[in-house]
């Protein structure tokens, strides 16, 4: 039974036909009427906690989609019913009806990687668990870098024209966030590079560089800075920005380089083209092709808050993910698997042998956890 038609089950809008599919599912098996009522409980609770606690995120909805506001309440609360039921093993012989504890406590492989910044002068710094690391113009540790802009006798005194860059190399397994000299704020996914300057004073513009990966903006105005634009640099295109939230996905196994606008605007320049996004829209660019389509902005900044939120994509889509998030290489025993299609919200915290049983129990595969090796089978 798909989890979609649980939902609209509970929000009642089962066409005839789905109506006498849940119903055989419902009467086939107490294990499916078990699940169906802790779904059902789950519903109700997050039906009217949801929007309380997601203030800003309903305000940014009522913004970009003004007429469906009762469709993204749903929404928000059927993706925080899908985080809780993650825990929950689906139509397996020992079912569960309490949430699995997390630990956090990191292994000693987990403790010797880390973030890796190489500051204005080239001396890298490795930014591992409980590192606290503090430079002439930054402080860091292993969840954050902050860029102090110099005071104007400090530039003076310190800093050349020449323009000094800083980068940073998030590994696979790892999320980050940086705040600029400027106060904008970026957060940046697993297996993610990110050059910019240590200071934008007397710069016609700011900008930064995705190498590869995919990072979150959310950008200081251009009039708090002087009446100076923001920029972001990738190989394939440059986005204009005045001041707003957006993300920019820049992984090189995608087929295209697509940016997501929150709110605000930016312009996407390519060589010969360029376009200006409105908010709730993404562009999508893949060999000097540029196209724009309207979508639902949440499934594309959920990383941010350490979730995945995914319809009816394929498994080799969503394993690519699992692969940066949980620093695991991913083996297909067969191509046709990469083409399974499957819906839902994965928890960052999740532990990677409960998400893997959670993939099981929808009995399309089978999957083998071995070290850092996933290997995705029949489920024959």
């Amino acid at each position: 039974m798909e989890f979609q038609t649980l939902l609209k089950k509970l929000d009642n809008k089962l066409n005839p036909a789905e109506e006498r599919e849940f119903r055989e599912w419902f009467e086939a098996s107490q294990k499916h009427r078990d699940y169906y009522q802790r779904v059902e409980m789950e519903f109700q609770k997050e039906h009217f906690r949801v929007p309380s606690t997601n203030k800003a995120w309903e305000k940014m909805n009522r913004r970009l989609f003004p007429t469906k506001r009762r469709n993204y309440r749903w929404a928000l609360a059927a993706a925080a019913i899908l985080v809780v039921l993650l825990s929950i093993p689906f139509f397996t012989a020992d079912f569960m009806s309490t949430e699995v504890q997390v630990t956090s406590t990191p292994s000693a492989e987990e403790q010797e990687k880390g973030v890796l910044l190489i500051d204005e002068s080239g001396q890298q710094q490795l930014m591992s668990e409980g590192a606290a690391i503090t430079g002439g113009y930054y402080n860091a540790n292993s969840h954050s870098l902050i860029i102090k802009e110099p005071a104007a006798s400090d530039k003076e005194k310190n800093v050349s024209e020449e323009i000094k860059m800083n980068t940073v190399v998030v590994p696979r397994g790892i999320q980050f966030s940086v705040v600029l000299a400027d106060g904008s704020k970026v957060w940046l996914n697993s297996d993610t590079k990110i050059s910019f300057p240590s200071s934008f004073k007397g710069q016609k513009s700011r900008f930064v560089r995705i190498e590869y990966g995919e990072a979150y903006f959310e950008i200081t105005s251009s009039k708090q800075n002087s009446g100076q634009k923001f920029i972001v640099q990738n190989k394939e295109q440059e986005i204009e920005v005045l001041g707003t939230k957006f993300n920019v996905n820049a992984y090189p196994d995608k087929a295209s380089l697509a940016t997501t606008l929150v709110e605000g605007s930016v312009k996407i320049s390519l060589s010969k083209m360029s376009v200006k996004l409105k908010p709730g829209q993404q562009s999508l660019v893949s060999k000097e092709n540029l196209e724009v389509q309207h979508v639902n902005v949440w499934k594309y900044i959920s990383w941010t808050q350490g979730k995945y939120a995914f319809n009816n994509e394929p498994l080799d889509e969503i394993m690519q993910v699992v692969g940066r998030w949980y620093d695991v290489e991913v083996n297909f025993e067969q191509p046709a698997l990469r083409e399974l299609r499957f819906n839902g919200v994965l928890n960052k915290n999740q532990q990677l042998e409960q998400l893997l049983e959670i993939f099981k129990n929808t009995n399309k595969a089978n999957f083998e956890l071995n070290g850092s090796s996933i290997k995705v089978m029949d489920k024959n």
